[in-house]
């Protein structure tokens, strides 16, 4: 297990993690890989139900994705209309190699959301 979430996190940012934090991911890692990654793996959204989306969608994701992770992104992209994507720092797991970094981006992406809903309702409201 803890080889699998190695590979996942990256050496260097489970070496950084607190100890306290890699038992934890350690006790519950069976839980995850080898239960709940088979309903992941067999979960797809209903098309419909997402070419309905009103509210605006980014679809993030970071330079060191897998390829499972951009396929996924570039499907939703296309069922989503007007979804746009934007990129996390760092590798497959951002939140862990820096979390203030990652919320800084997130942020910057929220604000440019609630930014685009303001120019979209005062639009509606002189309209």
């Amino acid at each position: 297990m803890e080889v699998r979430l190695r590979l996942v996190t990256g050496e260097d940012v489970w070496a950084e993690l607190p100890e306290a934090l890699r038992n934890r991911l350690l006790g519950n890692g069976e839980t995850l890989l080898l239960i709940e990654t088979d309903v992941w793996s067999r979960y797809r959204p209903d098309p419909s139900a997402l070419g309905s989306f009103t509210a605006p969608v980014v679809l993030l994701v970071s330079p060191e994705s897998p390829e499972s992770n951009i396929a996924v992104r570039d499907w939703l992209m296309r069922e989503i209309p007007g979804s746009t994507t934007g990129l996390l720092p760092g590798g497959h797991v951002p939140y862990l190699e820096d979390a203030q970094r990652t919320a800084s981006v997130l942020r910057g992406h929220l604000r440019a959301l609630a930014a685009a809903g303001s120019e979209r309702a005062g639009s509606t409201a002189t309209s």
